[in-house]
């Protein structure tokens, strides 16, 4: 008799995919009237054949979204899962136990005639506490995993647009007309811009 393990093994996989796609929105800790640039477009009318690829035309759209990581934006879920203020806090209670560190090394140091050798091994002691750099995991899962949200910048999105007409200008499209369109969803926080 021959059974099936395919069901016991990806059911709980797909349980585990669902609970980290919706875990976390892209737009969760977005300000009031920012909103978050989900995807670029570059259109080209019908009827208009270009002999240049079209990647060469989306290369140069600026600001870029941000990275996917095959269907699931894995940096930027990165760093909306680390809480601001726990990060602040954590930092915080690490520099408290910093200082209250140096001030004890500091009171064994003045007991010890200076002279000696234990009071030079001290002070390089302090010297490292002091100018060690204070992080942790969550700054560490913020700042070099994370990336934060790419925010709809429409000045920054009007330059592109005029850069895609030079460059077509440039490959001999003179009668060329790049115009921008944003689409935001139903509640206005996430959008994508279009330019054809």
């Amino acid at each position: 008799r021959t059974t099936l393990r395919f069901p016991s093994v990806f059911f709980p996989l797909l349980l585990l995919g669902l609970v980290l796609a919706t875990g976390c929105s892209p737009t969760k800790r977005l300000g009031e009237g920012e909103v978050f640039l989900k995807d670029n477009e570059v259109v080209v009318v019908d009827g208009v054949s270009v002999d240049f690829p079209l990647y060469e035309l989306e290369e140069l759209v600026r600001p870029k979204t941000n990275r996917k990581t095959l269907v699931f934006r894995f940096n930027l879920w990165a760093y909306n899962r680390i809480d601001p203020v726990k990060q602040y806090k954590a930092n915080l209670r690490k520099l408290s136990d910093t200082e209250h560190k140096i001030s004890r090394l500091r009171r064994r140091q003045s007991r010890i005639d200076s002279t000696r050798w234990r009071c030079r091994h001290l002070q390089h002691r302090i010297n490292k506490v002091t100018y060690k750099p204070i992080r942790g995991w969550r700054d560490w899962m913020r700042e070099t995993v994370g990336e934060p949200p790419v925010l709809v910048d429409q000045e920054r999105s009007q330059q592109t647009a005029e850069y895609l007409g030079i460059f077509m200008s440039k490959r001999g499209y003179f009668d060329n007309q790049v115009t921008l369109q944003l689409d935001t969803t139903r509640n206005r926080k996430k959008a994508t811009a279009r330019y054809w």
